[in-house]
């Protein structure tokens, strides 16, 4: 993993890749279409359920 500076989808927080709750779009068919990152698993949660 590298330290590389990502941004939170939920509340636009900078973090590591490692301290990350990745959340992966798409399907076997379509392929990942997108992956959202999040700062905490409660933002993960929260972003999901909107």
């Amino acid at each position: 993993m590298s330290k590389e500076k990502i941004t939170c989808a939920y509340c636009g927080k900078e973090i590591t890749s490692k301290d990350s709750w990745p959340h992966v779009n798409g399907d076997s068919n379509t392929g990942v279409t997108k992956i959202d990152y999040f700062c905490s698993e409660n933002h993960k949660f929260t972003f999901l359920s909107l």
